[in-house]
Order: C-alpha cells, then sequence, then structure tokens
C-alpha cells in the first residue's frame, strides 16, 4: 500500500471509512444493476479502472473531489 493511502487509512475517522464503503458498495450495485464492466463504467465516470476499483473498496485515498464531480 502507498504512503498516501497508509495515511488515509490511518486518518479516517471510523463514520467516515464506513461511509466510504458504503458508497464503494452502491457504485458496485449500481454497475451490476446496468451490466456494465469495470472498464465501461470507469470511462462512463470519467475515472481509470483502477481508481474505480479504488472507489468500489470505499478506498479514503481517492479525491473527494474526483468522486463529488464524477459520481455525484
Amino acid at each position: 500500500m502507498p504512503k498516501s493511502s497508509l495515511v488515509a487509512h490511518l486518518a479516517t475517522p471510523p463514520v467516515a471509512a464506513s461511509a466510504l464503503r458504503q458508497l464503494g458498495e452502491n457504485l458496485a450495485i449500481a454497475r451490476a444493476r446496468r451490466r456494465e464492466s469495470q472498464r465501461a463504467w470507469a470511462q462512463r465516470i470519467g475515472v481509470s479502472v483502477p481508481t474505480l476499483i479504488r472507489l468500489e473498496k470505499g478506498d479514503p485515498s481517492v479525491s473527494m473531489g474526483r468522486m463529488r464531480a464524477r459520481c455525484g
């Protein structure tokens, strides 16, 4: 895990971490309901596949600006 990811994980309050996990689960559910691949979904929301994977896992090191601009 890169240093920034480790710091983000350690500095994230439990309530925020839970909310990020829920957001990630919701993104994955929305993608599955639309029967879209990770590649197609990532292209649709304007992120790379690795970033989409991190979003779906609720990784706190993903920029909130990225989440708000693309997913909200």
